[in-house]
């Protein structure tokens, strides 16, 4: 729950700084131990809004390392009201269309859906 705070709210801020404009509200929830993903409300400005707030969300301090996705949202959905999110996923989400998929991005150590690596031999030698 600490870190779900602390992240939305530096994530946030980050975004505010970075001037992304339209954001309504910006939620990672605790089931996501506060890291792995972000929901992010925006009330679109321009087209390709969307594309553009989830790519900054990637592109800040708080969301380089350890995202796994962006989940953004129109503005009549609030970022941390989970009924309204699974029922636009449900409604309004088309993955042909609306996912955008960015292979191989940065990840960390933490991440439990990493498989285990063996070190090199190299490294073990050492």
């Amino acid at each position: 729950m600490i870190q779900s705070l602390n992240r939305t709210a530096t994530l946030w801020h980050d975004l505010e700084t970075m001037k992304v404009q339209g954001i309504q509200s910006v939620y990672i929830p605790p089931e996501t131990c506060g890291r792995f993903w972000v929901v992010v409300s925006v009330n679109q400005m321009y087209p390709g809004h969307y594309n553009h707030v989830g790519n900054a969300v990637i592109a800040t301090a708080s969301g380089h390392y350890g995202l796994k996705g962006v989940i953004v949202v129109d503005y009549d959905i609030e970022a941390d009201d989970w009924d309204r999110i699974w029922w636009v996923l449900s409604t309004r989400f088309d993955p042909k269309r609306s996912a955008q998929i960015i292979d191989r991005g940065r990840s960390n150590p933490l991440d439990p859906g990493f498989p285990v690596c063996e070190p090199s031999a190299k490294w073990r030698a050492a």
